[in-house]
């Protein structure tokens, strides 16, 4: 049996998770988040009932979007599971249903853990278990601005029974941190029936105050659907300014894991144009 060099890879990624992830186990971080839900051709009646609870915002084509909403806070994180935000801003339009990701705990997605929490763990493509779920292959290298190589992993489940995810895993050449994820897991596998897929997308970068790589963007894209209503949407993240702490103030976690400050829901356009760090899409 030849050697097939993606396995050699995640083996050494898999190796070297615990000194990857451990420079940013205690950082401070601004914090934006972006969430928008659409609706698309949906339909004029479910089951011989009228379905009108969305016409004020349906076009003519009975598309349009439900829900639109913008957060920045400021976070400290802990790991395994200490976390504080404070929303500085935030602006909301239409309804999520309970169904958020706004936060900055709902957003974190940590695939240097062995699993990914949702309705049902999902293991990580490198998971110290992780060569009985997947099979991998290096589909090419390249090299980032810095002259450092990437290599590009396709991630395919052995089992898609299991709750799995397939696609792309970006890791570093020689320090075998990642580089960014591309992973779709489907609804199902997760006990998720209304949801068809749920894709999760991350870029890290270089961080030369820990020496290690750091997770900048994320998105989290889903498309779900039943009855033939087709509700698509996307979280996306930015994190900024990372502060490594070495040791937290006694007192900086409480039960208070979300405050908001004062008139947090009251900033102007001006505000939010200067510090969007993804400007709003004409859609938006």
């Amino acid at each position: 049996k030849k050697n097939n060099p993606a396995n050699e890879v995640i083996k050494n990624a898999i190796a070297q998770k615990k000194e990857n992830s451990e420079s940013a186990n205690n950082y401070k971080a601004d914090f934006y988040s972006r969430g928008i839900f659409r609706i698309k051709d949906a339909p004029k009646k479910i089951l011989g009932q009228k379905f009108d609870s969305f016409d004020e915002i349906l076009d003519s084509t009975r598309s349009g979007i439900l829900y639109l909403s913008e957060t920045v806070s400021k976070i400290s994180y802990k790991k395994p599971d200490k976390l504080k935000e404070v929303i500085v801003a935030s602006k909301v339009s239409g309804n999520d249903n309970g169904f958020s990701f706004n936060s900055a705990d709902s957003a974190n997605f940590d695939f240097y853990e062995n699993y990914l929490t949702f309705q049902l763990n999902v293991v990580s493509p490198i998971a110290d278990n992780a060569f009985n779920y997947y099979k991998y292959k290096l589909e090419g290298t390249f090299f980032n601005e810095n002259n450092t190589q990437i290599n590009k992993i396709k991630v395919t489940p052995k089992r898609t029974s299991e709750p799995v995810m397939e696609g792309y895993l970006y890791i570093v050449e020689d320090s075998w941190a990642i580089y960014a994820v591309d992973l779709s897991v489907k609804g199902e596998q997760i006990q998720m029936p209304a949801m068809n897929t749920l894709t999760i997308k991350q870029n890290f970068s270089y961080n030369s105050q820990s020496k290690t790589w750091i997770k900048n963007t994320q998105t989290l894209d889903f498309i779900a659907g039943m009855l033939g209503v087709n509700i698509s949407g996307r979280f996306t993240y930015v994190f900024s300014n990372y502060e490594f702490e070495q040791q937290f103030n006694k007192r900086t976690f409480t039960r208070e894991v979300l405050t908001f400050e004062k008139g947090a829901n009251k900033k102007e356009d001006i505000y939010w144009n200067q510090l969007r760090p993804v400007p709003l899409t004409n859609e938006e």
